[in-house]
């Protein structure tokens, strides 16, 4: 793969050279525009290819963290093993003291053997050398009397018992040497067959784990030059926006023509209340990037009447919040995580629009992130005029708004735990339930649903007012029917949506107008007065 060069072109340097006064102001301004879309064109590219970047930055740390991870199991695996094979080296050891216990029991028993075995030997070497050949009955009607008789018996018997005892201990002193040599070679050759297999699995496990640590250094490798070229786009894009800024500035000081604002001409806006359903995505702008809601709200009326309007104008802009092409292209968000940066989106095209304000410096200087928005200082009034007036005459930011924005600083960064959220440490470290969280987030607007140590879906079913599905706000508690009759609760946000503790994602806006959330809801609303 060629390595992309980090110069700047001479097209591009080329536009700080150009003299910046001339006789025809329109034509001035002309040049400027194509000058400035030259830029813009070029850092859409660059910006494009950090994006890429950042693409192929994050699957290569999702890859380095499951190989980590994977890698501590192999070290997991390893030591266990190791642990198995000490074990088994124990154990033989400590059978190899009782093999030597039992060899000197087998030679104890190989002594006793061998005696008996002269024993026999010998009465069977006597009998054969005896002049008399007598047998045991010649022996007993010998006898000269009765007592006599007996005595021989009694002998006879004796002898005769003797040998029976001899031979029947030498039968079982041999199984027994049988029995303990059998014994000693099945427990080695099972010891033993265990160790190799254990060695086996170490062997494999070491060869996985050395892959594995190849792998893991290739993606680190990988990973360094993408940062390295990451960099080196960041810098060509810097350079490009001071040539924006430099042209912008230029702009400026020759007045844009006032027309060229998009849809400012009129600011009358007959209703009391910004419409609920863009009130979650303009407080989430607020919550993640600090751009006022209300400012966000005036962009959106003054761009597109809150999106009644046609969502193209003359100029290619597109979209709600009316962005260029080439503008998305740089700062487009996935909002809401559906896998696709559409600027038509609300949810997307509102949070790009907080992204686009904060980058631009909003937090420093408000009018002139917002004048970066549309080059026009006319623009720049009319948008903090009315988000002014929506400050002063809209009743949003209410408890009922503060409830369902609360939470917002818990999302992606909290997780579920049933039970939790119900002393301070696990609050502070965002551990929840969906009860808890319910109870916290109204604690925050000094509004308490019950003791919190005892708070349930149970305890919260009870609280507030019932009302209908067709009337619902920000800020009502829904139900939904999980694992039992109202298992689940969360705070309604508008658009159909609610934000809770939920087991798979921890605190999070969900959808309940389709799919399980849809399923699962149960119809009932309460109302917290």
């Amino acid at each position: 793969m060629k390595k992309k060069s980090v110069l700047i072109n001479a097209a591009a340097i080329t536009i700080l050279t150009i003299p910046l006064t001339a006789p025809n102001i329109k034509a001035e301004s002309a040049s400027y525009s194509n000058q400035i879309e030259n830029v813009q064109n070029q850092r859409s590219k660059v910006q494009t290819n950090i994006t890429n970047a950042d693409s192929k930055i994050k699957l290569l740390i999702n890859q380095q963290n499951q190989l980590d991870l994977q890698l501590k199991k192999l070290d997991l695996a390893l030591n266990e093993n190791n642990k198995k094979v000490l074990e088994i080296d124990i154990e033989i050891n400590n059978k190899v003291t009782t093999i030597k216990s039992l060899q000197l029991e087998m030679e104890t028993l190989l002594k006793s053997i061998s005696k008996r075995r002269e024993i026999l030997k010998k009465r069977a070497i006597a009998m054969q050398n005896s002049d008399v050949n007598l047998n045991y009955l010649e022996i007993l009607f010998s006898s000269s009397n009765f007592n006599e008789f007996f005595q021989r018996m009694s002998g006879i018997s004796k002898i005769i018992e003797s040998d029976r005892a001899i031979l029947e201990s030498q039968r079982t002193d041999m199984k027994s040497m049988e029995d303990l040599e059998e014994a000693i070679k099945t427990t080695m050759r099972d010891l033993l067959n265990q160790r190799i297999e254990y060695k086996g699995a170490l062997e494999v496990i070491e060869e996985q784990k050395n892959e594995e640590e190849n792998l893991l250094k290739n993606i680190l490798s990988k990973k360094d030059r993408i940062v390295n070229l990451k960099q080196n786009l960041m810098k060509e894009d810097a350079f490009l926006k001071a040539q924006e800024q430099e042209i912008s500035k230029e702009i400026q000081k020759i007045n844009r023509p006032a027309e060229q604002i998009s849809n400012s001409s009129s600011l009358s806006y007959s209703g009391n209340n910004v419409p609920s359903e863009f009130m979650p995505y303009y407080l989430e702008g607020e919550t993640r990037y600090g751009i006022p809601w209300n400012v966000l709200s005036a962009i959106h009326w003054i761009e597109t009447r809150y999106s009644t309007t046609k969502l193209e104008s003359s100029a290619g802009a597109i979209g709600p919040m009316q962005f260029l092409p080439s503008t998305w292209n740089h700062y487009g968000i996935d909002a809401d995580n559906d896998g696709t940066r559409d600027p038509y989106n609300i949810h997307d095209s509102v949070i790009t629009a907080a992204y686009y304000l904060n980058d631009h410096g909003f937090s420093k200087d408000p009018e002139k992130a917002i004048w970066h928005y549309n080059h026009s200082t006319k623009y720049v009034k009319d948008v903090l005029d009315f988000a002014e007036k929506l400050k002063v005459t809209s009743s949003t930011r209410s408890n009922k708004t503060d409830v369902v924005t609360v939470g917002y600083k818990w999302m992606g960064n909290s997780i579920y735990i049933f039970g939790g959220g119900r002393n301070q440490k696990d609050i502070e470290q965002g551990r929840f339930d969906c009860s808890s969280f319910v109870h916290w987030a109204f604690s925050q607007t000094n509004v308490v649903l019950g003791p919190l140590t005892s708070v349930s879906t149970e305890t919260l079913k009870n609280e507030g007012v019932a009302v209908e599905y067709s009337e619902i706000q920000p800020g009502d508690l829904v139900f939904f029917d999980t694992y039992k009759v109202d298992g689940h609760v969360g705070i309604y946000v508008g658009d159909g949506k609610f934000i809770g503790a939920q087991s798979s994602t921890g605190v999070a806006i969900a959808d309940m107008s389709s799919g399980y959330w849809k399923q699962k809801f149960n119809g009932r609303v309460k109302r917290i007065k």
